[in-house]
């Protein structure tokens, strides 16, 4: 059973890294054949939204440890520190509404400064918990909301290299076929595979610059501010 999270933030990236392939097989009659009901209700049947899932999961998990590094650690770590001029009147209302949660003593300036990855070691583990105290969707639905955002983004610029090559793929198949010029072959459109090689370059262009680094940092932080906002609740 696929949820919600599974849906927002893994299998809508992987759908959206095929769409362009996706688009062309129907316009061009692929799914009108008469075998293609009969495989699609096969690959349904065997798990495939659970396997596009993890498809989608992947990539962009592996990727976040690198995101992470080129920002100076995750997003709640940096927003748990004492440096990096952080508002010194956040920074210590969240270490008392966690250390109220969690029984974990925080360090101070003067200890971060000493140690901070030993510091950091201490906001991440604390992160962890406050991770599995926020799990109910209903009652921190903006902590939930922000996590499918991020996870989305995430997921969706790890597939980054697989949606451009789907992009040039879908826009070579028309090419191929009006070059052929076997009409009887797929239901050929010569004005409709112009329109489609257009779109499908323009797509690939959009995945190349506008899904970036910089475009996951802006949801990463949200969810971070949202996950540190939910002390507020916990430490009543």
């Amino acid at each position: 059973m696929v949820d919600e999270y599974e849906r927002k933030a893994r299998i809508y990236p992987a759908l959206l890294a095929t769409l362009p392939i996706s688009v062309t097989a129907v316009a061009f009659g692929v799914t009108s054949a008469d075998w293609w009901t009969a495989v699609a209700g096969l690959v349904v049947a065997s798990g495939f939204w659970v396997l596009i899932a993890q498809i989608g999961r992947h990539p962009g998990k592996r990727l976040q440890p690198k995101l992470w590094e080129s920002w100076g650690g995750a997003p709640t770590t940096i927003l748990l520190r004492h440096r990096g001029g952080n508002n010194a009147v956040r920074v210590a209302r969240l270490h008392a509404r966690l250390a109220t949660i969690t029984g974990m003593q925080f360090p101070s300036q003067e200890q971060e400064a000493a140690d901070p990855v030993g510091a950091d070691a201490i906001y991440e583990a604390a992160v962890d918990e406050l991770r599995e105290a926020t799990r109910d969707e209903k009652q921190f639905s903006l902590v939930f909301k922000e996590n499918c955002n991020y996870g989305f983004r995430r997921n969706t610029l790890g597939l980054r290299p697989w949606a451009i090559a789907s992009c040039l793929i879908a826009a070579l198949s028309p090419a191929l076929i009006v070059i052929m010029d076997k009409p009887e072959f797929l239901n050929a459109d010569v004005g409709l595979a112009v329109t489609l090689i257009g779109l499908d370059l323009i797509a690939a262009a959009a995945w190349w610059r506008l899904v970036n680094a910089d475009w996951v940092k802006q949801t990463a932080f949200a969810y971070a501010e949202r996950l540190l906002e939910s002390t507020a609740l916990l430490s009543e």
